[in-house]
């Protein structure tokens, strides 16, 4: 199992009714590396600035579900008031 923290500044949020596309990409050194799948979130459920925990399913680049989730742990922090 691996974790990563990432963190990142997002432009062009005007009302917080978006959604951020995420792939997920599997790193291999020896070999090309490979898209797992898209994951789309929607920005609303998290205007509430805390931290969410949620499985989510992998989408392929055609919209088909792949053979997998992944569990994100996501915070929008949008202002610090």
């Amino acid at each position: 199992m691996h974790f990563y923290v990432l963190y990142f500044i997002l432009r062009g949020i005007n009302s917080g009714n978006e959604s951020l596309q995420l792939m997920i990409m599997d790193y291999d050194p020896n070999s090309r590396d490979e898209c797992l799948g898209l994951v789309n979130v929607n920005l609303k459920g998290l205007r509430d600035q805390c931290k969410h925990e949620e499985w989510f399913e992998l989408i392929s680049n055609s919209g088909i579900r792949t053979h997998g989730k992944i569990l994100l742990s996501l915070q929008w922090i949008y202002s610090y008031v």
